[in-house]
């Protein structure tokens, strides 16, 4: 996960190599943004200098947060849904049951599906 300043503010994304199409690819999950800020290029950049050419980054379809501070919950959501073999992008979490999964999951130590339902055709 990837936490940065953009617009004088601090928010959360999922940087992976789930998803890509090619070797050192990195796939952007991102739930408030469409396009990649100036400080996550950079930070792609730095992840893939050991590459020539940088293969680059790429944006996923998914879930977008209705509100100005749940990036970190969808960012752990999708982080969670790819440990457990899951598609961030083909899936709806339950926001309000978000956070009280999360909290049950750090209290027991263990890494279970965040409540979702799966995506049916467009978003």
């Amino acid at each position: 996960m990837a936490e940065y300043g953009r617009q004088g503010g601090d928010h959360w994304l999922l940087l992976s190599s789930y998803g890509a199409s090619r070797s050192g690819q990195l796939v952007l999950y991102d739930s408030l943004y469409s396009t990649v800020s100036t400080a996550t290029a950079a930070l792609v950049e730095q992840l893939q200098q050991l590459y020539s050419p940088p293969p680059g980054a790429v944006m996923r379809p998914v879930q977008r947060q209705n509100d100005a501070y749940s990036c970190g919950l969808f960012a752990v959501a999708f982080a969670f849904s790819i440990a457990l073999g899951q598609d961030p992008c083909a899936v709806r979490y339950h926001r309000a049951g978000m956070a009280p999964h999360l909290l049950r999951c750090l209290e027991q130590g263990v890494v279970l599906p965040f409540p979702c339902v799966p995506v049916g055709g467009g978003r």
